[in-house]
């Protein structure tokens, strides 16, 4: 009894902690929800009509597709992250956009359709794939079946290495697989769309009467550029054209943009770089005058020099410029003096005395390779023989060498010159020491069993050769000097810390402002910079104000300060954007300027001095004049003799009289009429399906 009166006594308080932890309990609920939603939402990189892309997903795709072009790319410059990351969500949007359309209307793309397509290796897409081409770049079926046969091969059958390389393969065909299966669906989809549209017969018939005639006419020209340098335009007038204008010409599609002011400080080497650089090569001069021959291999081997090491005779054009002189008038084992040139401080040694030899030779090889190098000379010994019997270098090439890239051609190398790789030292001596056209000459390789057996088909004049060996240092700015750089830009950023003072000051020290815009929130990078690390300038201006000044950002061998003079919003890019201003500003001083001359060409009908020129309704230019689409229509219209009124073009006001009219030998294609249509109807459909799509684009929050 005790007990449960001393629970009656203490009930309040007990209601009230059973109350906190109920409490504790739902927050504790909530904020685990909320953080589990917060947790998604940052891992989600955008969203079509409510399909979501993860960052993992998105980042899986984004390097498939760059492994792809890698590939694809072979040996050439790549593009850049941003355009493959841009890419890669283009393609989400489309596939989402496509998919949800099919599943509305219950069409699909079966693996059926895929398999057949594939077997049958028809596919442009398949044909521009560079793994099915052959040597000679041209597409070829069978290497499919191939491939396909050897990505399916069980696993238990391949060694390591093969795979690893089915692997690869694997996933490079999921890619390929996936990109046909879209293009599929992309084709089912507008070919629905558009079987149903072509042009009516009446239609196709007077577009066919009207463009199966030439028309000639003289016509009296007067542009705009020349007569509109006096027309006043007001606001209202400006106004009244941006609005004509907004919807074709000034439509965002990227969710607006903003504009950045900057500043670019370039970091340029300082005098006292130049000394110290100067300095340090005249050191170096004082180690090459008393180098011997190994401890001047590895000095003029440094890869870091910005020449490589030429230690073979060359002819005076094959000489760098600034040491031809050098080259052919000093002593053997001359020094030269340290040169500056180009942004490069060089110095050369001379190796040898002037020679006379020919500047090329044209050769042929065969290529020998066995277990020993016993074996691979009793090959070099035989095939010598069949030489001295009679038969051809051409067809022991084509029957016995290695290398098949010049066996099909005889064994041909064609031209080379001293210093030609064969990985012996003796070529240049051999066959440019005194051989003569139709020598042959037997080249075994000190550290393996091959060997070249090389004739000498021709050989130019001999030349005047000199060897020497060039050192070359660029002269590139310290960290001193990057580091006073930078203080300067940020001291610039420290003393105008608004836009006003940012723009004031530049001007009054005459540092040039370059204007970055439109700058879209998801660009890759600033275009007017180039493929640099411009992204953080991106997100820095869409994540501040206007009038706001930036830190530094360092950009190559640049620092770079700006202030964001605009954030544009909206659909439309707004009249006081420069750019704007000025085409409708041109465009409304146009529209003024045509009321006034098509009043003065009213009144002048002298076609004496008038220009001929030739018209066809299939063609919207005009020889002389340039596209003008109304001029066109307008004397198409025209019978013979009939002259017309005012014709207000794109870049001028016309008057013409047609002279005559010829038959065209050039009929309207109906086919290609409709085949025009259609592909126009299946762009038209996708741009309606992005339209009217709900796109949520999250990437700025990631890159």
């Amino acid at each position: 009894m005790a007990a449960l009166q001393n629970i009656r006594n203490h009930a309040t308080l007990l209601i009230g902690i059973v109350a906190v932890a109920l409490a504790a309990f739902v927050v504790g609920d909530l904020l685990t929800s909320t953080s589990s939603i917060i947790g998604r939402e940052r891992s989600i990189v955008g969203s079509v009509n409510g399909k979501e892309i993860s960052i993992v997903e998105f980042n899986e795709k984004e390097k498939q597709f760059s492994d792809i072009i890698k590939q694809q790319y072979a040996g050439q410059q790549t593009p850049h992250e941003g355009e493959i990351r841009n890419f890669v969500w283009n393609k989400f949007i489309n596939d989402a956009l496509i998919e949800s359309e099919m599943e509305e209307i219950g069409m699909a793309v079966t693996n059926e359709e895929i398999s057949e397509l594939v077997s049958s290796a028809s596919h442009p897409m398949l044909m521009s794939i560079p793994l099915f081409r052959d040597q000679s770049g041209r597409f070829n079926p069978a290497q499919v079946s191939a491939f396909l046969q050897y990505i399916s091969m069980p696993e238990e059958s391949l060694d390591d290495a093969q795979k690893a390389q089915q692997q690869q393969l694997k996933s490079q065909w999921a890619y390929w697989e996936g990109q046909i299966k879209s293009q599929l669906a992309n084709d089912k989809l507008a070919n629905l769309v558009s079987s149903a549209i072509s042009y009516p017969t009446a239609i196709t018939n007077i577009i066919d009467s009207i463009a199966s005639n030439d028309k000639s006419a003289i016509v009296i020209k007067k542009f705009y550029d020349q007569a509109n340098k006096d027309i006043e335009v007001s606001d209202a007038d400006k106004n009244a054209m941006y609005e004509k204008m907004k919807k074709q010409y000034f439509a965002l599609n990227n969710g607006g943009y903003r504009a950045v002011d900057a500043i670019i400080f370039n970091v340029k080497p300082s005098q006292q770089d130049y000394a110290d650089a100067k300095a340090g090569m005249e050191e170096m001069k004082e180690q090459i005058k008393n180098a011997d021959e190994a401890d001047l291999k590895v000095i003029f081997s440094d890869p870091s020099s910005t020449f490589a090491y030429n230690n073979f005779f060359r002819s005076e054009k094959d000489i760098e410029t600034a040491f031809q002189s050098f080259a052919f008038n000093a002593k053997k084992d001359s020094v030269s003096d340290v040169i500056y040139e180009g942004g490069d401080f060089m110095i050369a040694r001379k190796m040898a005395d002037v020679k006379f030899a020919p500047d090329s030779a044209n050769i042929s090889l065969i290529v020998l390779s066995a277990a020993t190098k016993e074996e691979v000379s009793q090959k070099a010994d035989s095939i010598n023989k069949c030489l001295s019997n009679g038969e051809k270098f051409e067809d022991l090439a084509a029957k016995h060498s290695l290398d098949k890239n010049t066996a099909d051609k005889g064994g041909e190398i064609g031209w080379v010159k001293e210093g030609f790789p064969l990985g012996t030292d003796d070529f240049d001596a051999k066959v440019f020491g005194g051989a003569k056209k139709g020598d042959v000459f037997t080249f075994n390789m000190p550290e393996n069993p091959m060997t070249f057996i090389i004739k000498v088909n021709d050989l130019t004049t001999p030349v005047r050769k000199s060897k020497i060996l060039v050192y070359g240092t660029k002269l590139e700015p310290s960290t001193d000097t990057y580091t006073d750089m930078y203080n300067a830009a940020n001291k610039f950023i420290i003393d105008n810390k608004t836009k006003d003072m940012f723009l004031a000051s530049a001007d009054s020290q005459n540092l040039d402002i370059i204007h970055l815009t439109p700058l879209a929130e998801n660009d890759p990078y600033i275009q007017l910079l180039g493929q640099s690390n411009t992204r953080d300038i991106i997100k820095w201006a869409w994540s501040h104000n206007v009038g706001d000044v930036s830190g530094v950002f360092e950009v190559g061998d640049s620092y770079i300060v700006g202030t964001l003079v605009n954030a544009v919003d909206g659909e439309y890019a707004p009249l006081s954007e420069e750019y704007v201003s000025n085409q409708v500003l041109r465009r409304a001083k146009n529209e003024a300027c045509a009321k006034k001359l098509t009043e003065e060409l009213a009144k002048e009908n002298d076609f004496a001095n008038a220009d001929t020129i030739n018209i066809n309704f299939k063609r919207d230019g005009v020889s002389g004049i340039g596209r003008e689409p109304k001029l066109v229509a307008a004397v198409t219209a025209l019978p013979v003799d009939a002259v017309s009124d005012a014709i207000v073009g794109e870049m001028g006001v016309y008057k013409v009289k047609v002279l005559n009219e010829n038959p065209s030998n050039s009929k309207t294609n109906i086919n290609m009429l409709n085949r025009d249509l259609k592909g126009m109807v299946a762009n038209r459909m996708y741009e309606s399906l992005r339209k009217d799509a709900d796109v949520d684009d999250n990437r700025s929050n990631f890159y």
